[in-house]
């Protein structure tokens, strides 16, 4: 047997007013602007996260390494000289 055939869904067009495509496109920017100033409150301060990436690859600990051997051999230079 042959399934029954259905018929094609019409189109039907909606008409919009001008004031109501305004309407549409305020709320679209309104929300979009929304969205942004969400996203730029949870940033971090620039502070702060200068404070983290030295804090992650800057150590403390291995600058005064590097700034001691530098000194050594500054001074060792001289020396030679």
């Amino acid at each position: 047997q042959v399934p029954p055939v259905t018929p094609a869904p019409i189109a039907t067009t909606t008409t919009v007013t001008e004031a109501q495509l305004q309407a549409l496109i305020n709320q679209g920017v309104a929300a979009a602007m929304a969205e942004a100033e969400a996203k730029a409150s949870r940033a971090l301060p620039w502070k702060t996260l200068k404070k983290m990436m030295t804090d992650k690859y800057c150590p403390r600990g291995e600058i005064k390494k590097l700034e001691t051997e530098m000194w050594e051999l500054k001074t060792k230079d001289t020396d030679v000289i």
